[in-house]
């Protein structure tokens, strides 16, 4: 009986400590002024961070031209906010995560469990398919606490031409960012 019951308590906690990490936040108006990029740790020695380059300046350029439309100015280090963002790439069958820019102790295992629910298991298309999700983190570079968190999915196809990636990637960040209010 009273393994039952510690089952029972282990599996609410897990239950609940998954179902907590949001997948939208907006904690109103956010005051800053710079922004900054994730410091990604070390990574030579990893497989396949060199074919990752190109597709981390692509979204890294996106979101810069974005946050500097909205008045905010880049740094490369230490701005008053810092931005992290996630890759989640699925299909049918799999769904795995690119954390590079993400940072450290963060939850993009679920984050990226969610994504895997909403497109493989409840999304109901027989046919093969890929789709590629970016999330987008605000985090407070002070308090490290996440003022904003948003994402969005597009279909990932074969193939084509890079003009249109880029189209694709910056109507993602801008309908990522679309409510990202900044205190004047």
């Amino acid at each position: 009986m009273k393994n039952n019951l510690t089952i029972t308590l282990m599996l609410l906690f897990f239950v609940v400590g998954c179902a907590t990490t949001p997948t939208r936040v907006q904690s109103g108006k956010i005051t800053a002024q710079t922004f900054s990029f994730v410091q990604p740790g070390p990574s030579a020695n990893l497989r396949g961070v060199e074919q990752r380059k190109p597709i981390h300046a692509a979204i890294q350029s996106a979101i810069r031209e974005n946050l500097e439309a909205k008045g905010l100015t880049y740094q490369p280090r230490g701005g008053d906010i810092t931005v992290a963002y996630l890759m989640i790439v699925g299909n049918n069958v799999s769904t795995k995560s690119v954390a590079d820019y993400f940072g450290y102790g963060r939850e993009y295992a679920d984050l990226q469990d969610k994504a895997h629910q909403k497109i493989a298991v409840d999304g109901r298309n027989p046919n093969y398919f890929e789709v590629g999700t970016l999330l987008i983190d605000l985090i407070d570079s002070g308090d490290q606490s996440l003022q904003y968190r948003n994402y969005a999915y597009r279909e990932l196809f074969k193939d084509l031409p890079e003009e249109t990636r880029k189209e694709n990637l910056q109507s993602a960040v801008e309908e990522i960012l679309a409510k990202l209010r900044l205190a004047k």
